[in-house]
């Protein structure tokens, strides 16, 4: 249930996006180049981080909305990350993976006493600096947008089928284009 009269019918951070445009084309601009612009890091890995970081703050819609694109996007990714949340230790996790999501979970969890560590951990497995960062910058922008629909009480899809839908449009569209659909 929103918390606040949003003036239109969307879902999740859709519908707080156009409440307020100014902010939400700024937003979806961040997103989109967040997760679909230039990066060593694949479309699909970007999107587990996302996916990830919302699954541990609880965040619902943001959850099931990133784990739809990321499916899209690639569908093995859909099976790493149900192991990577459930079974971190799976073959099917790669080692830098394993890495890169550890330090996602710190920053979620703001335990950054323990981020040098985690960091050499990551190069050691065989993450960049570059994926590092985008690592950092996607699991800290994720708390916020977890906070931003969560606080808000974002409307979230009666329909199930609707996230696989969405989901499917933005990995082909991108984030921007959300906003116009």
């Amino acid at each position: 249930m929103a918390y606040i009269d949003s003036g239109n019918n969307r879902m999740g951070i859709v519908e707080l996006l156009l409440y307020k445009p100014v902010t939400g084309k700024i937003i979806s601009e961040f997103t989109n180049a967040l997760l679909q612009g230039p990066s060593p890091l694949s479309v699909a890995q970007r999107e587990m981080i996302a996916t990830f970081v919302s699954h541990l703050n609880g965040c619902e819609f943001c959850y099931k909305m990133h784990k739809a694109v990321m499916e899209s996007a690639d569908a093995e990714e859909g099976e790493i990350l149900e192991c990577a949340i459930y079974q971190v230790e799976s073959e099917k996790v790669t080692p830098k993976l394993k890495a890169l999501l550890k330090l996602a979970k710190l920053i979620q969890s703001n335990e950054l006493h323990a981020m040098e560590k985690e960091i050499s951990n990551a190069h050691a497995a065989g993450a960049s600096d570059e994926e590092i960062h985008d690592t950092v910058l996607i699991s800290s922008a994720f708390c916020m947008f977890n906070r931003y629909v969560d606080g808000l009480g974002a409307n979230l899809p009666k329909d199930e089928g609707a996230y696989s839908s969405l989901g499917a449009f933005v990995a082909k569209q991108g984030y921007k284009s959300s906003l116009s659909k």
